[in-house]
């Protein structure tokens, strides 16, 4: 994103915010975020469950930090990238030093201020929608990104987040990201993002410090999500790096995690249809190039 101007940098961010949180659901996601985060009416409109399912998923999340990080998640920092309202962020602040939350919305980071108020190691940014600016380079041990980037509709945005959680991760950090794997078009609009293939992760990143650790897919969602876990590391492998060559494992990720949740029965429903066509390994000469 390095020799934009400004002025480009200026309408890029106007038009990603409102493609997002102008275009999801208007004056619905500013008056309740909450359901701009799960597009679970019931969900939204329970607080109690709609804590308790982010700290399941997280939970699910916080597992890989703990087993291939470097350093003891209490004694590190995070950055959440896209922390919305905050349902990942408070949770967050509970088992980290110290939180750094990152949203291109100003009104959504209020709501998440007042949500996140019990907490006092939380730190608040509103970024320009495509670089982390407020970070210094190797300044952080981790890096959260949850959710967000599967609404994102420009592909080099996506692959440009991914350089600069590179850049202010520490040598060793770890990045972890899901996403939806089902997206078909190059350019996203409204809250479908740019589709996003190994194969252009690969071109894009090929210069980038970094080995892949997981990339995992919960065969029981009918949204079908990738996670992925990446490590920041200098001297890696072209192997360890390939998004296309990586093996795919399956592993629940949002399955097991609301079924016992009175406002999720929408989603139970849900769970009962297929998984669509995953779309990340497709190749770029079938004539869906991405990028």
């Amino acid at each position: 994103m390095h020799g934009v101007d400004q002025a480009s940098r200026n309408r890029r961010t106007k038009y990603l915010k409102g493609q997002y949180w102008g275009g999801l659901l208007g004056w619905v996601a500013l008056i309740n975020p909450k359901l701009a985060i799960t597009l679970e009416k019931r969900n939204s409109g329970n607080s109690r469950e709609f804590h308790i399912y982010g700290l399941r998923l997280l939970n699910v999340m916080m597992r890989r930090f703990e087993e291939h990080g470097g350093t003891p998640l209490g004694h590190s920092e995070i950055l959440e990238l896209g922390c919305g309202m905050g349902r990942y962020t408070l949770p967050l602040a509970c088992r980290f030093q110290h939180v750094h939350a990152v949203d291109i919305s100003k009104q959504i980071l209020r709501a998440a201020r007042k949500y996140c108020s019990s907490a006092p190691n939380i730190s608040f940014y509103a970024n320009d929608g495509h670089t982390l600016g407020s970070f210094a380079d190797e300044s952080i041990e981790y890096v959260l990104c949850t959710g967000v980037i599967q609404h994102i509709p420009d592909f080099d945005v996506i692959g440009g987040y991914v350089k600069e959680v590179l850049r202010v991760l520490k040598d060793g950090g770890l990045y972890l990201f899901t996403f939806q794997v089902h997206h078909t078009q190059a350019t996203g609009s409204r809250r479908t993002g740019a589709k996003i293939t190994a194969e252009a992760l690969d071109r894009c990143l090929s210069e980038a410090p970094y080995e892949i650790l997981e990339i995992s897919n919960d065969p029981e969602d009918p949204v079908p999500h990738f996670l992925v876990l990446i490590r920041k590391n200098k001297s890696a492998s072209a192997e360890k790096k390939s998004f296309a060559n990586f093996p795919l494992t399956n592993h629940p990720y949002r399955t097991g995690v609301f079924e016992d949740l009175i406002s999720c029965k929408d989603m139970i429903e849900l769970w009962k249809k297929p998984q669509p066509r995953i779309t990340f390994y497709d190749k770029e000469s079938s004539g869906n190039a991405t990028g």
